[in-house]
């Protein structure tokens, strides 16, 4: 049962990891995308 107990804090710590590169790599993309708008530059 303890060891159960592990995996989930650990499955949950993957997620969370997971989560913060997800977003951060989305932050990355608008800021991209936000600085072509600012500079006029067509990206789509």
């Amino acid at each position: 049962m303890n060891c159960y107990v592990i995996i989930k804090m650990k499955d949950k710590f993957f997620v969370l990891i997971i989560l913060m590169i997800g977003i951060m790599g989305f932050a990355a993309i608008i800021g991209v995308i936000g600085q072509g708008n600012v500079r006029h530059v067509q990206i789509f």
